[in-house]
């Protein structure tokens, strides 16, 4: 998989010089800039006011290649450490204005709400499927969502070449928010603090605010704070990020997004605090059609006295609003420049079976690459083959053997190159599963000719939750534990349903406040989400608001039940002694 490189601003960082250097090629103006990230297919911002950032990430594959590895060494020239920044754990010392201010990065790991994917589209999250499975699932599968029983990571240690063992410690409400997160990292045979992240929630659930904090010496010291408010529908309207200077939290960048009556972003502006006010830095315009289908996408940089074109994207759609065609042009001597374009076909099933991809030559579409895809009986991509369209022919370049579970999260992932005629190993992704389908331990290995090794990191992906939620994590080898929470019921107040005594020992009573329906189900789960006993609920004697439980011989802890009817929900804890 090769990454690239694309400007985050219409003006190059200054303190490169005229000049830069990678992957053996020397970028002299932003119109070659534009064509270098094109030809290696996929961009990441590296620039921006600020220096050498990567603000834009896309996880195409499962692993990196050479060309990745070429981008990785020139950050370091800069004295980045570019896992440690994925990763979250490093720190990222920002001029603003003669000032040094402190700055963390732990919310890339975390899916930050204030990353750049959030505030400025990267066309590459709309083009590139390829072998991304994800990517392809949420296209093929639209209609997954949560389960009534979530399971939610618990601890995560991950292995890496580059950083000691690191262990993410999670903790959360009954309702599933995550509250709390510590991040230590294995040191001289113990785990140190390395990083801890704390949140709020409102009482529907939406994400008020996250406060990172890094250990030093012996004290948490505090890091990054990001704040949001939402509007009607718990729609998203503001982010603001604050940095802390050592005695205060200061504004840093604020986001505020507007929408359509139907919910959907029609804009959103980027702002800096600077000199003590927001000065805007960019802005999105989005425009739907009657379906909610997204048509185009405009991006704007504020230049201090106008607004200068960016990007534009541009996309079309199915009768049944499945992607058919998107197209990528940026603003190029004051003119939109065409840059790339994918055409999509589908199965009669309604599965993606094949897209074109083509790079805009001179005045018209050349040939660019083809990926077409076959699927198991669950609707799961099993194969993927890529293609470069070299001297007026197709050429085999790579392919992916995909098994999965029937959730579709991978259990393993072969990846095969084209060399001098033939298929090649090159990369194996292999995932263990728990009777929930929540990934326990995955890995990675490169093919060094004869055996398989564990000689390179990755972005490893960890599905869990029957394959609804995904966490990425940087590294070669990640092992997980989980645990359960019945969440998403549609509970009534305690003050119409109550189970009672509580604690029980071997009866349990349940009364509602209106005559219960016949058909009942009451169920007992254990904390970790596995079911214990259903449970046949006996009616009191002449009361049509009551049952009688009787509990199975069970050793004394906590438990949950849950009983449902054909109109009620509800589910409580309680306690068997």
């Amino acid at each position: 998989m090769r990454k690239s490189l694309r400007y985050s601003s219409n003006i190059l960082c200054t303190n490169l010089g005229s000049d830069f250097q990678i992957s053996e090629l020397t970028v002299k103006s932003r119109t070659q800039l534009i064509e270098v990230y094109h030809s290696l297919s996929a961009p990441n911002s590296l620039i921006n006011r600020y220096g050498i950032i990567i603000d834009e990430v896309e996880w195409e594959s499962v692993y990196f290649s050479d060309k990745y590895i070429e981008m990785k060494n020139f950050l370091h020239q800069f004295h980045i450490h570019f896992w440690l920044i994925l990763l979250g754990l490093s720190l990222i010392t920002v001029m603003v204005q003669g000032q040094s201010t402190i700055m963390t990065t732990f919310d890339v790991y975390n899916q930050s709400e204030l990353s750049s994917q959030n505030w400025k589209t990267n066309p590459w999250d709309y083009f590139h499927i390829r072998n991304n499975h994800i990517r392809l699932n949420n296209l093929n599968h639209p209609e997954r969502g949560s389960e009534e029983i979530n399971f939610y990571p618990d601890t995560v240690i991950v292995y890496s070449l580059e950083n000691d063992p690191q262990r993410y410690s999670y903790f959360y409400s009954t309702d599933g928010e995550r509250l709390v997160t510590f991040v230590k990292e294995f040191k001289n045979s113990t785990w140190v603090n390395v990083a801890m992240e704390n949140c709020t929630y409102d009482i529907n659930g939406n994400r008020l605010t996250s406060v990172w904090q890094i250990w030093q010496s012996t004290l948490w010291v505090n890091g990054v704070k990001t704040i949001n408010t939402y509007g009607t529908n718990n729609v998203l309207l503001t982010q603001t990020m604050q940095v802390w200077s050592g005695s205060q939290w200061v504004n840093d960048i604020r986001i505020t997004n507007t929408y359509d009556a139907s919910g959907n972003k029609v804009a959103a502006l980027r702002e800096k605090w600077l000199s003590g006010v927001w000065e805007s830095e960019y802005y999105e315009l989005l425009v739907y059609d009657g379906s909610n289908n997204l048509l185009n996408i405009t991006g704007q940089f504020w230049n201090a006295v106008y607004w200068l074109n960016d990007q534009y994207l541009e996309f079309t759609y199915t009768t049944d609003n499945k992607p058919l065609s998107g197209e990528y042009r940026s603003w190029v001597n004051d003119e939109w420049l065409n840059i790339y374009r994918e055409d999509f076909t589908y199965s009669s099933n309604g599965l993606l079976s094949q897209y074109l991809g083509k790079t805009w030559l001179g005045s018209g579409w050349l040939f660019s690459e083809k990926n077409t895809y076959t699927y198991n009986s669950n609707g799961y991509v099993e194969y993927v083959t890529n293609q470069t369209w070299q001297v007026n022919q197709w050429v085999n370049s790579k392919r992916t053997f995909f098994t999965s579970n029937t959730f579709g999260g991978i259990v393993t992932s072969l990846e095969e190159i084209w060399n001098s005629g033939q298929w090649v190993n090159d990369a194996l992704f292999n995932c263990v599963y728990d009777e929930y389908s929540n990934a326990s331990n995955c890995e990675f290995y490169k093919w060094n000719g004869t055996t398989w090794e564990q000689s390179q990191d990755t972005v490893l992906e960890l599905n869990y939750s029957n394959g609804v939620e995904t966490v990425f994590l940087t590294g070669y080898k990640a092992t997980a534990s989980y645990i359960s929470l019945l969440v998403g019921i549609n509970s009534i107040s305690n003050n119409n349903l109550e189970f009672y005594p509580n604690p029980a020992s071997h009866v349990l009573y349940f009364r509602n406040t209106v005559p219960l329906e016949k058909d009942t189900n009451i169920e007992l789960y254990s904390l970790d989400g596995k079911l214990v006993s259903s449970i046949i609920p006996i009616p009191l004697q002449n009361d049509s608001f009551s049952l009688r439980i009787e509990l199975p011989e069970l050793p004394k802890g906590m438990y949950i039940i849950k009983f449902e009817s054909e109109n009620q929900l509800k589910s409580e804890k309680i306690i068997i002694q």
